[in-house]
């Protein structure tokens, strides 16, 4: 059995300008290697896992991309930066067939996938009045909540977890897990987006450090 090498990368995702600076280091990875090179990015639906896909399918003949995507949706979407169908794989990371079925044939893995929350728009039009009509000095922030079988803890740690085993289980050799800094900081504002008053919820980056 090929031995999983596992590389971390850690990006600040708020900062302008994160995802190409992602692109240097991710790049020295497969610069050097030999050509027919097959690496499977996961997440390709996504802002990071496209910007992942499109670089190195435009910019390294030695490299042969597939992007995983969970919808049609982001099929067309995958499609439209240069993708061909072929390369266009659907699978669920929380379903370990089918990125055991995706992975096959790969030579490397390119972990891009990470929880998405979606405003809630009330929140919106409550921080609002607080601002403008109240005149509130601390009007508060907008909140959040990530959608079904879409959480933290199912994405960015049993999924993350998922894609691992099946990099081993289908003969992988290297493994890049694009993570996020503050996964060492409770405190840090991106773990309390869709937080429910229990406590339960959230902590996106924990759980990416978890996976780790």
């Amino acid at each position: 059995m090929v031995e999983l090498s596992f590389t971390t990368i850690r990006m600040r995702r708020a900062t302008p300008g994160a995802g190409m600076r992602l692109l240097r280091p991710l790049a020295l990875l497969f610069v050097p290697l030999t050509s027919g090179l097959r690496v499977l990015v996961t997440g390709a639906g996504g802002r990071t896992g496209s910007l992942v896909f499109d670089k190195l399918n435009k910019d390294y003949d030695s490299v042969e991309p597939l992007g995983l995507v969970r919808s049609k949706k982001a099929t067309k979407a995958l499609c439209k930066l240069g993708a061909t169908e072929a390369q266009a794989v659907r699978g669920d990371t929380m379903d370990l067939s089918s990125i055991r079925s995706a992975m096959a044939g790969c030579d490397a893995v390119v972990l891009c996938t990470s929880a998405v929350p979606k405003i809630l728009p009330w929140s919106i039009v409550t921080l609002l009045f607080r601002k403008t009509i109240l005149r509130a000095k601390e009007p508060g922030r907008p909140k959040f909540k990530f959608g079904a079988n879409g959480t933290p803890q199912e994405v960015d740690w049993l999924g993350a977890k998922n894609q691992i085993d099946a990099a081993k289980a289908a003969g992988v050799g290297h493994f890049v897990f694009i993570s996020s800094m503050g996964g060492t900081q409770p405190e840090n504002f991106l773990n309390s987006i869709g937080k429910q008053a229990d406590g339960s919820g959230g902590d996106i980056l924990l759980w990416k450090r978890k996976a780790e």
